[in-house]
């Protein structure tokens, strides 16, 4: 009889096919979603464990004061003094200086900022089988090795290469003062310093703005004397280190060290490396709402499996009864459900896999995007969908085993005579009211007094497509948020260059740049500083922009307040997160000048004035009048905005700009909307999976909810 049972479970399934499909499609969309989301958050987090292991990235780097050099054996003796204390395990010494690349885009010339290291590689190797520390990687499994005797040849930085065009074998120019060479490019390679090419002082991604090569100590020699030479000079060091326990007492031995030799050096610690930083903190800024996203699915799945079920089995009701009624034992009855929840649990697991498929693929071209390194391919796991698998059959047996486990706890005749829902008599006053008006049509009476009836039904279907629904629209509003952002990655900004200084400058920087170049319409000093803002116990970064006409550069769109002397305007979204409005006062850390000339960070308490709503969520603004009374900045700038006459790119005096002391980038407004849309492609890729994902849930859901309802109103179990 129990085989019978079980057979009679199968044609139940065969019966209501699409039905039952669509419950596995909906646990199923979870499961895919759980584990190909996981799996690209994992994804990303081995990709930079590998690049930071193979590349063995530095513990330490020491790097001399700007201009001052030591023998390499002066830096060799040095080390080998505290290599045994310090437990130092590896070790390359370099030289390290700036220079100009010059090269033609769009058919015209372009001077671009560059950086040259060089290294001590053997002819015949090439940096990946010599250097032990910050080792480059590289994108090929044989890389071009240097020629024998080493010559004009050089590896260079992978995304400034993608930026311009630069591919193996082809001829960029290196200068340095009045010395030149053509050098040929061996390779791409992804240099550690500058696995994200940012530096220290910059606010925006450098990648078009700044070069990095690698030479041969010998090239880098030629180079930086003008005279080929035997001499080996260095003024950086990278080191790593079997303890980092003791790396104070070893900053400061190496400090009194290269005093002894007159030398004033710098340290920057692995946590302190702008890349690092910038990449580390980026993925745990994303960890969090990587692991909420597809949390958020699998709970609407799981909700909509739920609210399904729970009323797919009370429409069998009727069915429990009779079995009862002709002897059945509970337990046959609890394996005729458990049957349904099984068959569920495994289509839906086998579907999840199927629909992880196309999911990993796209989640590969995003992955790949994103972590443009030499890292290994993106591959599945499958861990995560072996939890979605058993989190799934978990729902589904308890989603049939339940509802099955309470109903047949009551009388046969109670339930196949039962009704669900509340009495005639209970549904009360307005039940009569609704019976006796005459300007409703009868159909609508019917319906409306039959949701009265059976509140719980209504409400399960009401929640059930409410939250579907109400995923597929949030997650539609933030694409859509995010391709309005990608529209407008310009919104507000006036300015057609943005000039980045070497540190604090005079003001006088700029004097006579209009007189030079008849294309400009406007030269507007300006200082950016990076700040924490600090309501209470909170800290909030932001960038404070401080430009001396700051209607003429930036278009702020005010959400409430204005613009005012001796206040702050703040945006919207740190206003949101700390609860404030204009006329609140905030604490603003900044850097203030001391009177002998040093700086020293102090917390300033600064009136609200406004809020603001452009799309710069981490921006604030300040009169430059303002900025300078608080940090005592008076005559001295970090950047300087540009407005052409029409807009356009003019090459020459971007050329012109960038080789004058003092000025570090030069970037057109399109270079900024390039980089935008970069990384907002990738966040909007992310986004438009998501939706696409919730908008197939949420048909699912909505489809199956109300086949249910028409089966109980057909009266069909």
């Amino acid at each position: 009889m129990r085989k019978t049972f079980i057979k009679k479970g199968l044609r139940e399934i065969w019966a209501h096919k699409i039905q039952y499909f669509l419950l596995a499609l909906v646990i199923g969309l979870g499961v895919a979603a759980y584990s190909s989301f996981n799996d690209f958050g994992r994804y990303r987090k081995d990709g930079l464990d590998q690049i930071f292991e193979e590349s063995n990235f530095m513990d330490l780097q020491v790097r001399m004061n700007y201009g001052s050099t030591l023998n390499e054996s002066e830096v060799l003796s040095i080390l080998k003094e505290v290599e045994d204390t310090y437990e130092i395990d590896g070790r390359e010494m370099r030289l390290v200086f700036e220079v100009f690349i010059e090269h033609e885009y769009e058919k015209e010339l372009k001077i671009t900022r560059g950086e040259v290291i060089g290294q001590f590689v053997s002819g015949g190797n090439s940096p990946k089988d010599d250097i032990e520390v910050n080792t480059p990687l590289f994108y090929v499994d044989d890389p071009e090795p240097y020629s024998t005797p080493v010559g004009d040849e050089c590896y260079i930085e992978r995304k400034f290469a993608k930026a311009y065009g630069f591919d193996p074998g082809e001829l960029i120019n290196i200068n340095r003062g009045n010395v030149s060479k053509n050098l040929e490019i061996k390779e791409q390679a992804a240099i550690p310093e500058y696995f994200f090419v940012i530096r220290e002082g910059d606010f925006a991604p450098s990648e078009r703005s700044f070069g990095v090569v690698l030479l041969p100590m010998e090239t880098a020699m030629e180079l930086y004397t003008g005279n080929r030479t035997d001499q080996r000079l260095v003024n950086d060091v990278v080191l790593t280190l079997n303890d980092t326990g003791k790396m104070d007492n070893l900053k400061e031995d190496l400090r009194r060290s290269f005093e002894r030799k007159g030398v004033v050096v710098k340290f920057t610690e692995k946590d302190e490396n702008p890349s690092r930083y910038f990449l580390i903190s980026d993925y745990e800024n994303d960890k969090e709402s990587m692991a909420v996203m597809p949390a958020i699915i699998f709970g609407v799945s799981a909700f909509g499996l739920v609210m399904a079920l729970r009323r797919m089995i009370r429409s069998h009701r009727p069915q429990i009864g009779i079995f009862k009624a002709l002897g059945m034992r509970d337990r046959t009855i609890l394996i005729y459900f458990s049957i349904i929840g099984i068959f569920i649990a495994i289509l839906g697991t086998l579907l999840g896999y199927l629909l992880s498929i196309p999911l990993n693929m796209v989640f590969q071209g995003l992955g790949e995007r994103m972590l443009d390194f030499p890292v290994e391919h993106y591959n599945i796991t499958y861990i995560y969908y072996l939890y979605g698998a058993v989190i799934s059959m978990i729902l589904c047996l308890s989603c049939t085993l339940i509802p099955a486990a309470l109903a047949v706890r009551v009388k046969p005749i109670d339930v196949i005579q039962g009704k669900e829902g509340v009495s005639r008599k209970q549904v009360g006053r307005l039940g009569g009211v609704l019976g006796r008006s005459r300007w409703l049509p009868v159909s609508l009476k019917l319906t409306i007094r039959n949701q009265l009836r059976k509140p719980f039904k209504s409400l399960s279907t009401i929640m059930g497509v409410g939250m579907s629904l109400a995923l597929f629209l949030g997650f539609m509003m933030v694409f859509e948020s995010a391709i309005a952002a990608l529209d407008s990655t310009t919104e507000g900004m006036e300015w057609d260059y943005e000039v980045m200084l070497d540190g604090f400058q005079p003001e006088t920087i700029t004097t006579g740049w209009e007189d030079e170049h008849p294309g400009m319409e406007d030269v507007v000093p300006s200082i950016i500083l990076p700040t924490i803002l600090e309501p209470d116990d909170d800290a909030y970064e932001a960038l404070i922009y401080s430009p001396d006409d700051l209607d003429s550069v930036y278009d702020i769109d005010m959400e409430r307040g204005q613009i005012r002397e001796g206040m702050i305007v703040i945006s919207w979204y740190h206003a949101e997160k700390m609860g404030l409005e204009p006329g609140d006062t905030i604490h603003v850390e900044l850097p203030v000048l001391g009177p002998r000339a040093g700086f020293r960070m102090e917390r300033k308490e600064i009136t609200i004035s406004g809020i603001h709503s452009n799309h710069l969520g981490s921006a604030a603004f300040m009169p430059l009048a303002t900025l300078r009374n608080i940090t005592g900045l008076e005559g001295l700038i970090n950047s300087v905005y540009i407005m052409t006459e029409d807009g356009r790119q003019i090459r020459e005096m971007e050329n012109d700009l960038i080789e004058r002391e003092g000025v570090t980038s030069v970037s057109h407004i399109s270079d900024r909307e390039g980089l935008m849309e970069q990384y907002l492609d990738i966040f909007i890729g992310t986004i438009a999976v998501m939706a696409a994902v919730s908008m197939i849930l949420a048909g699912a859901i909505i489809y199956t909810m109300f086949r249910i309802s028409a089966r109980e109103h057909r009266g069909v179990s």
